[in-house]
């Protein structure tokens, strides 16, 4: 029986396409505390004449961190992964998306019982130089990984 590529938009395996979190909410907490740690942190140092002793560029590059810090907090916030048929793909400060049969090599990192606190992930190599990490709170997408990296990034025979 000849090889058939499948139709478009169908799953090898025989699953829809699963979006979830990229981070668990515990992890999401402990963000928000560490950020308004440092906020806190920042407010009890801060002197009395902070505007009229500190320089331009010394408020402007303190203003630059604040919005790196708020951006990164938003984006671990809402970050979403999503694993189709084709694609794995998670939203970041820039979107992340890898076709799967371009993967030449990939890892599960999953720690039992410490999911909570250490993200799972599946770091991918795309070619020779691009490697690419996604993040992932959901049980079916952690699932899905899971099945990925049993297969390799190999398609499955029908």
């Amino acid at each position: 029986m000849p090889d058939t590529p499948a139709p478009a938009g169908s799953d090898p395996f025989g699953l829809p396409p699963v979006e979830g979190a990229a981070f668990t909410p515990t992890i999401k907490a402990l963000s928000v505390l560490l950020v308004l740690g440092i906020g806190f942190y920042v407010v009890r140092l801060w002197p009395e004449q902070a505007l009229a002793t500190l320089g331009g560029q010394s408020l402007g590059f303190m203003a630059a961190t604040l919005v790196v810090v708020l951006a990164c907090l938003a984006y671990i916030c809402g970050s979403r992964v999503r694993i189709d048929a084709t694609h794995i793909e998670q939203t970041w400060l820039w979107r992340k998306r890898v076709a799967i049969a371009e993967i030449s090599q990939l890892k599960f990192i999953y720690v039992p019982y410490l999911s909570w606190l250490i993200a799972p992930r599946l770091v991918v190599r795309q070619g020779v130089t691009g490697w690419y990490v996604f993040h992932a709170a959901d049980r079916q997408v952690l699932q899905r990984f899971y099945q990925l990296a049993l297969r390799g990034a190999k398609p499955l025979d029908p």
